[in-house]
């Protein structure tokens, strides 16, 4: 039963119009736009908060060329700086361009959101979302009558790609073949009419697309505190209870008596009911039994004296609790060998790498978490051994947790205090359920709190985040990116731990505590090569060893079995795999290496005349050694007799590179050749 019309304006003086000039901005001024909307209808007052911030200190590479809704930095996600929450736009003009962050910022706590989530396109949530928690931001294609605008109902609608956000404030259903919505832009009081809005037909152009609505509780607000912390996994069958403190913030005052439970069981309808109060404002809430199989969600709530309700969370985001019988590790690693973990980015220097700490005695750790020697570190090297100029990631294998709840658990080292401009940049974890093609951040640490180095035991849920599936992976992100810090950053102890009610997760007919491969159908626990692991869910199910490097190939058949080595690469035919072949261009199956320099005594002094290029090992060089590189590169792919002769153009590599020298040198440029290295 929505009303024919209704417009903010009517009741509440809106922000002013604002102007995003020849920046592609429109994603900043519509998310900071709903804000101020909601901050001048609950508190009464008119901020104007930064759009320039979130252009140029967000996390998510949004320019002046584009961007998405960005409401994560009013209340979860940190800034380019570290710290989150709006700012002010005097301390951060809008210059209509692409600047520096320029860090550090105040950050406004008090204008916190409490959440904020998509509501679709249909009219009716649109204006659901209105009359509950203010206006609401969307988005539209944009043409040339769009632009022209001046007034009256739009009449230029168009089908197009969407490429502009504006702020919906109402609707007027009496107007327009189905009604209109009432929207404000960010080109300025000139556009438009009434300093700045548009009457657009619904479903012109797109409008009502991508809308998002947040919820504001207000300035002055309420704070839930759980003593005891909160339940996640529960006994079957049996009711959970937890302690609740309610307090006032920001001139916030709670009544007493006020506290309530909301909770719903396999998205059945929401029951609410009076907390049990122990003292003022100070409650007990009790969880009602659950059924192995079953999840209840739940939120609480109670009365502020001016302000009416506050909830922790939003009821549209709940939390979620399940009974759980027993716990299985699935996935860890002490990093004493090599499991496959990947690492990547764009830092100049500091890079991940697996190693026993050097303890540099900048920051870095001196040692691993768990005493078993090795782990993940930043730049392992004394001295100037941080991480520069950019990010290094480092990515974890493929994990399942599909059908299970899951855990993850990791030790962390990080420090950002040495060097100039400390606690500013910070160590990002994030979780991803398809991959790795994208990421959901579960941990933020820094810039002050724990970021100072030590080792840190953490864990998270991962339904906390996202739906366990059968393609997990976790990522840690050590960055230089505002400042000349010293970034120091480690990681050990990682384990993955599924969660279930059934104690046969596979449905196998044997119980988890029995199953030699629990994820994994395997009725009779076949074991092939005795190693503890089902066939089902063994990469080498007739191997012992297991893959020890997690390349793929097992142990018994891998030329390079403790380094992934996974296309089995040997260019030289000498059994040895290029990742532990000290001299992968040459035949040296002994590894012999007289000066222990790590550089097989193959490659070092086997070119033994003025020049290299003596490919043939004839004594002279002559058309014979362009043959015989050829046939290394392109036709028999034979191995050189001596590697360093065929490195004529010294890039520590041969490929046809080496052959065109070799050929100037003989019959175009004639350019002499370099001499033996």
């Amino acid at each position: 039963d929505f009303p024919a019309a209704f417009d903010w304006r009517d009741s509440v003086d809106l922000p002013a119009i604002r102007n995003q000039g020849g920046c592609g901005s429109c994603w900043a001024f519509a998310t900071t736009g709903v804000l101020e909307c909601a901050i001048k209808i609950k508190d009464g007052i008119e901020v104007d908060l930064s759009e320039q911030w979130l252009v140029s200190c967000n996390r998510d590479n949004w320019t002046c060329e584009g961007g998405w809704w960005a409401y994560d930095y009013f209340n979860l996600k940190a800034d380019g700086c570290g710290d989150t929450y709006p700012v002010y736009e005097s301390a951060f003009p809008y210059a209509a361009q692409q600047l520096p962050c320029g860090c550090p910022y105040e950050h406004q706590d008090q204008y916190e959101i409490g959440a904020w989530s998509p509501i679709g396109t249909a009219p009716d949530k649109i204006k659901t979302a209105l009359l509950t928690y203010g206006p609401v931001g969307t988005t539209v294609f944009v043409n040339s009558a769009f632009q022209a605008y001046g007034g009256g109902v739009f009449s230029g609608c168009q089908t197009g790609t969407i490429n502009h956000s504006v702020v919906i404030v109402g609707w007027d259903d009496n107007q327009g073949s189905d009604g209109v919505w009432i929207i404000r832009n960010s080109w300025g009081a000139w556009w438009g009419e009434d300093g700045g809005y548009m009457r657009i037909p619904v479903n012109c152009s797109s409008i009502g697309s991508n809308s998002t609505r947040i919820y504001y509780p207000g300035a002055a607000k309420l704070t839930f505190d759980y003593p005891d912390g909160l339940p996640k996994d529960l006994a079957p069958d049996q009711s959970e209870s937890f302690r609740v403190n309610v307090a006032g913030v920001y001139g916030g005052a709670p009544q007493d008596h006020t506290g309530e439970l909301g909770y719903s069981i396999d998205g059945g309808s929401v029951q609410t009911v009076s907390m049990t109060r122990l003292t003022a404002n100070q409650y007990e809430a009790t969880l009602p039994a659950v059924a192995c199989g079953s999840e209840i969600e739940f939120y609480v709530s109670a009365e502020e004296l001016s302000r009416g309700t506050f909830y922790d969370p939003d009821p549209l985001t709940p939390r979620s609790a399940f009974p759980v019988t027993e716990g299985l590790t699935v996935f860890e690693d002490d990093y004493e060998t090599d499991r496959s973990w990947t690492v990547s980015g764009d830092a100049l220097d500091g890079g991940w790498e697996r190693a026993v700490p050097v303890d540099g005695g900048r920051s870095d750790p001196p040692s691993d978490y768990d005493g078993t020697g090795r782990c993940f570190v930043t730049a392992n090297r004394a001295g100037d051994s941080d991480v520069d100029g950019g990010t290094t990631f480092l990515e974890s294998p493929l994990f399942s947790l599909e059908g299970v709840h899951g855990v993850i658990r990791y030790a962390r080292w990080y420090a950002n205090d040495y060097g100039h401009d400390p606690h500013t940049d910070v160590l990002v974890v994030s979780i991803s359920s398809d991959g790795g093609e994208n990421w959901t951040i579960a941990e933020t640490v820094g810039p002050e709190v724990e970021a100072s180095g030590g080792w840190y035991q953490h864990s998270f849920w991962v339904d906390d985040f996202l739906v366990p599936s059968a393609n997990m992976k976790v990522r840690f992100e050590a960055s230089d990116l505002v400042t000349t810090a010293v970034i120091e950053a480690g990681v050990d102890a990682f384990e993955v731990v599924a969660y279930g009610c059934d104690t046969d997760w596979d449905k196998d007919g044997v119980a988890n505590a029995g199953d030699n491969c629990p994820l994994a159908d395997n009725p009779l626990q076949e074991d092939t090569d005795s190693d503890g692991l089902g066939d089902s869910c063994d990469v080498c199910w007739n191997d012992a060893d297991n893959d020890a490097d997690g390349d793929g190939i097992c142990g018994d058949v891998d030329n390079c079995p403790e380094i992934a080595n996974e296309g089995q690469e040997d260019p030289d035919e000498d059994s040895l795999g290029t990742a532990c072949d000290n001299c992968p261009w040459a035949y040296n199956p002994s590894q012999a290496d007289v000066d222990s320099n790590s550089v097989g005594d193959a490659c070092e002094g086997c070119c033994s005349g003025p020049t290299v290029g003596d490919t043939d090992c004839s004594g002279q060089i002559d058309i014979a050694d362009i043959q015989a590189l050829i046939d290394n590169q392109f036709l028999t792919l034979s191995p050189l007799c001596c590697a360093a002769e065929g490195d004529v153009d010294f890039s520590g590599v041969i490929d046809v590179a080496d052959v065109q020298v070799l050929i100037d040198n003989q019959f175009i440029t004639l350019t002499p050749l370099p001499p033996c290295p």
